[in-house]
């Protein structure tokens, strides 16, 4: 059943805003998705990814910017930044970033769709 055009156009300004309100909050996102991608509780794990993918459904934006994130905890956990290196965080923070890129909306960012 097709929406009509009233709800779609409503549906639309909804996920602009919810888009536009995360990239305003980008900072907080991002600082979230680094705390969380390197942990060993695999069912923490499975819900920041599904979070994340619906984060990045919004917009090419906002999927940048759990890509961003990813690989900003990859940097600091891998010793990257100067910091000491995170035993086995480096490989969590891998495996998460492998799921996320069974993400078609993740997999448009690195293809320039």
């Amino acid at each position: 059943m097709a929406l009509e055009e009233a709800e779609a156009g409503h549906l639309e300004t909804v996920r602009n805003m919810w888009s536009l309100h995360m990239y305003t909050n980008e900072s907080k996102v991002d600082a979230l998705i680094q705390a969380l991608c390197s942990t060993a509780i695999s069912s923490l794990q499975m819900s920041l990814l599904r979070v994340c993918s619906q984060i990045s459904d919004l917009s090419a934006a906002t999927a940048g910017t759990v890509i961003k994130a990813v690989l900003h905890a990859l940097k600091a956990r891998s010793g990257g930044d100067g910091s000491t290196l995170d035993s086995g965080g480096p490989e969590r923070v891998m495996e998460f970033l492998q799921a996320l890129l069974e993400q078609v909306q993740i997999v448009d960012i690195f293809c320039g769709a």
